[in-house]
């Protein structure tokens, strides 16, 4: 979880001070930090911000954005996050802060566990709390502390899937699956989570011929249903309209689909139509073809976020930022 970071030209080690998100930096001065992007912390309650940045813990601001705020009557500077990768939590042990002496109070978090498995276990009870982000931390001390354990992978593998970082998951996986040691039962989740996480990255073909090597039980049958349907949503366009309808309408809705582009379409230069590049048809297009199914970026509906959150917004502000 602590990234290497010789490319950066500029670091900002800070510390959290209060319950809100504000830190300070070694002289003592008090910013306010705004996180965008950040799983698991929108509407976040107190339990869970503490589970995440408990007070006291030092962290590392990468390429720091200081702007000024721009909704009170008298705006304020605060730094703005917009990728959790750009936040390190850092162990006090860690030689970024080695030369660091903090000009207020010397209280900085640290924890008491001093083997992989209490970190395995700290893990294990915060997945349970679906708190995916603190637990990928503890197991990723887990590992720096032992990193013959291969649990640890596994049990990181699964909370980076989660969240959604399907890249990261996949590394996890591989990585015990490569270890000549693996036992047998290990071997065929870390198989059957490398597949999960190759579905989510819509390589659909890799995670079918893994599963394919795996002995079926209900999980993997299901997966490699799910990979027969998206592959002939992705190769042929056909999609089961009244399904995706239905998934629609739930409360939080989530399409499972592939994405689709008609072979027929391109992207191409047009230069009789004045230069640059557009989407041309290099073959015959029926009526009624479907020519781009293509996930969206993001969404909401009014029964989500309206009127309810703009009756929160500033209750947000002030339970995040201070």
């Amino acid at each position: 979880m602590i990234p290497s970071y010789p490319f950066y030209e500029r670091l900002l080690t800070v510390r959290r001070v209060a319950l809100q998100l504000k830190v300070e930096d070694p002289n003592g001065d008090v910013v306010l930090v705004s996180l965008y992007n950040f799983p698991g912390l929108f509407l976040a309650d107190l339990k869970v911000l503490e589970a995440h940045f408990p007070i006291g813990t030092v962290m590392a601001i990468r390429e720091p954005w200081m702007k000024m705020s721009s909704t009170s009557s008298h705006p304020s500077p605060f730094i703005r996050v917009d990728s959790p990768s750009d936040i390190v939590i850092l162990e006090p042990s860690h030689p970024t802060l080695h030369a660091v002496r903090w000009k207020t109070s010397p209280f900085v978090y640290r924890h008491t566990f001093t083997t992989a498995l209490q970190w395995k276990d700290l893990g294990t009870k915060l997945f349970k709390a679906c708190l995916f982000i603190p637990a990928a931390l503890a197991w990723s001390r887990g590992i720096d502390n032992d990193p013959s354990i291969h649990t640890l992978h596994l049990n990181r593998s699964q909370a980076y899937i989660r969240l959604g970082w399907f890249s990261a998951a996949l590394v996890d996986a591989t990585h015990v699956l490569s270890a000549l040691e693996s036992l047998p039962q290990i071997e065929k989740k870390a198989s059957y989570r490398a597949a999960c996480a190759e579905y989510g990255l819509q390589r659909y073909s890799d995670a079918l011929a893994r599963l394919e090597l795996l002995e079926e039980d209900t999980e993997v049958k299901l997966l490699k249903f799910r990979c027969h349907q998206r592959l002939q949503e992705a190769t042929k366009g056909q999609y089961d309209w009244l399904r995706m309808f239905q998934d629609g309408q739930a409360s939080v809705p989530h399409l499972d689909i592939a994405e689709f582009i008609h072979p027929a379409i391109a992207v191409s230069a047009v230069p009789n139509r004045g230069g640059g590049r557009g989407i041309v048809a290099t073959n015959h297009i029926r009526t009624g073809d479907l020519l781009v199914s293509l996930k969206v970026v993001s969404f909401h509906s009014s029964t989500d976020l309206y009127p309810y959150l703009l009756g929160r917004c500033q209750t947000i502000r002030i339970r995040l930022l201070g």
